[in-house]
């Protein structure tokens, strides 16, 4: 099997996994989760152990009311936001990032929403190019699934950052009543292009 339909096969079963393959309609619920900023601390702490840096310039296709936009500006760092509602962040481009045409030439930072984040992997790792960082908050869980499988064969993150401390997520951006977390989060790291094992580590 030639490259072109391996990575055409891995994409179009990450289509099929679990919540994907949602129809435009299906998006019209929006639940907005905020991500504590101190996830960019962890990241950032990662990265600087596999000597990887962020372009200046990020592009932060799910900007919400931008906790994690503030902490990557607090490191120097330059934001592109986007969004499909407007929730009061400054400067947030509204629209689905899913109807994104353009390449894209800078890297990736997002916590994608739940329901659409294999439809978000796909479209982030279609359009960007070779060698830039894509970056996504997913749930430790994510790494499961016998389809999920096959996508990780055929794109491998490059690094997963586990963060051994669990870090809110809070409806509306309410972390007054969102203080903790049930679940376990990490930071999945892809360059496009790369081709080799995944590297595992804890923070």
């Amino acid at each position: 099997m030639s490259k072109k339909e391996l990575n055409e096969k891995a994409l179009a079963a990450l289509r099929q996994i679990g919540s994907s393959a949602h129809a435009k309609t299906a998006r019209e619920y929006h639940d907005f989760y905020a991500t504590h900023p101190i996830a960019i601390k962890y990241l950032m702490d990662g990265l600087k152990n596999v000597n990887i840096k962020l372009t200046e310039k990020i592009l932060e296709p799910c900007i919400g009311q931008g906790h994690l936009a503030e902490a990557l500006k607090d490191l120097g760092h330059s934001i592109i936001g986007y969004d499909i509602v407007d929730s009061g962040y400054k400067n947030t481009i509204v629209m689905d990032f899913l109807n994104y045409k353009e390449a894209i030439t800078i890297d990736v930072v997002t916590n994608p929403p739940y329901k659409d984040v294999e439809d978000f992997l796909i479209h982030v790792l279609k359009n960007i190019q070779d060698g830039r960082i894509v970056c996504f908050f997913l749930r430790t869980l994510f790494l499961e699934g016998v389809k999920r499988k096959e996508v990780f064969k055929a794109f491998p993150p490059k690094h997963i950052i586990v963060m051994s401390r669990r870090v809110p997520c809070a409806k509306n951006g309410d972390f007054d009543n969102y203080s903790g977390s049930a679940s376990s989060y990490s930071w999945y790291i892809w360059e496009k292009g790369f081709k080799g094992s995944t590297n595992l580590l804890w923070i």
